[in-house]
């Protein structure tokens, strides 16, 4: 279940990020920059930063984004499937740099959420159900090549 969507330009030099306990897997594209996270029990943690995050529930954190500013698309849903909660919990996060055709792909990913956003009628449900599950694949393809 999809519980909270966002895909828009950001400005995090004006309106940072706020370092929060998360109640849901986050799923975190950055299209023009690269972003990490910074753990509210570990600040001086540095991981490198990368344009694709997978964070699991109940971790405390924000984001810093590199230059400030970037459009991104974030969705947070209820559960994932095994196989990427497994590989999560392991690392406690999971990133990768997408390229410039695998950006493509999650921008269609997100514009399909967006138009099911805005249209809330009866398959809305599957497209969000859809987009979890590419999102998840994206993830974990390159894991079990």
């Amino acid at each position: 279940m999809l519980r909270y969507f966002t895909y828009a330009e950001r400005d995090f030099r004006r309106s940072p990020d706020n370092s929060d306990h998360r109640l849901n897997w986050e799923f975190w594209i950055a299209f023009r920059s690269k972003v990490r996270p910074v753990f509210h029990d570990e600040p001086h943690r540095q991981l490198a930063a990368a344009n694709f995050w997978v964070m699991p529930p109940h971790v405390r954190y924000h984001w810093l984004v590199e230059g400030g500013k970037t459009e991104r698309a974030v969705f947070h849903f209820a559960f994932v499937p095994e196989p990427l909660q497994q590989l999560v919990r392991w690392r406690g996060y999971f990133s990768r740099t997408l390229s410039a055709d695998e950006l493509g792909e999650a921008r269609v990913i997100a514009d399909a959420v967006a138009a099911a956003m805005r249209r809330r009628d009866m398959l809305s449900p599957l497209v969000f159900q859809r987009a979890m599950l590419d999102l998840t694949l994206g993830a974990s393809e390159k894991l079990t090549v």
